[in-house]
């Protein structure tokens, strides 16, 4: 096995292990047993568990970075209305969180408690989310579509912690029994949000005045 997809399957072991038995009760001889290789292999790539516990929370952090950059590249501003914008940008995250289980388990659940680099880490996660919402939230108010009178930072602490929240609850490593349908998930939030947050111009533009 080469170098870099030996790395990559300790950490996809890890994941899987950290998601099901939190931080603590994960040890590396656990993590070597899982990937079946020998203990001695994973300190060649990692100090400890804490480095192997950060690594994925940054790699998470850098994917979702991403993955709603590219995503957001791709909408013509100039054509979608505010209302199917914000529409996206939640239907964006609850999939982004719905593709990797373990990983979003780890971030939003079994992460709390972690001890302090770590908790650092994950609270850096929570506020870059904070202020990719507050952006948004600016640039919707400048140009006329969200409302100038809402409080921008409790705002979008009330919406990323009910994205966040709704994330945590079905997105586990454990299937439920009836999945979540990101798309009606996406048209509830809407549909409680939305006219709360627009103008009566945007909702006017989006056809729901």
């Amino acid at each position: 096995m080469r170098s870099e997809e030996r790395k990559k399957k300790i950490l996809n072991c890890a994941k899987r292990l950290f998601s099901k038995n939190g931080f603590y009760k994960t040890q590396i001889s656990d993590i070597a047993k899982a990937a079946k290789i020998a203990r001695g292999t994973i300190y060649q790539y990692f100090e400890n568990k804490d480095i192997i516990y950060m690594t994925l929370l940054d790699d998470y952090y850098k994917a979702w970075q991403e993955d709603m950059t590219m995503k957001k590249a791709d909408i013509d501003l100039e054509k979608i209305t505010a209302v199917d914008f914000f529409k996206s940008q939640i239907r964006k995250t609850l999939d982004f969180f719905a593709n990797d289980r373990y990983l979003s388990n780890i971030i939003l659940r079994v992460g709390l408690g972690v001890p302090g680099d770590l908790a650092t880490t994950i609270k850096r996660f929570e506020l870059h989310v904070l202020e990719f919402i507050m952006r948004d939230l600016r640039f919707g108010i400048k140009s006329g579509n969200i409302r100038d009178d809402l409080n921008v930072e409790f705002t979008a602490n009330l919406l990323a912690g009910s994205v966040l929240r709704t994330a945590s609850y079905y997105f586990g490593p454990y299937k439920r029994k009836k999945p979540l349908d990101t798309e009606k998930a996406t048209q509830d939030i809407i549909d409680i949000f939305v006219r709360g947050l627009f103008t009566e111009k945007a909702l006017q533009q989006a056809g729901l005045i």
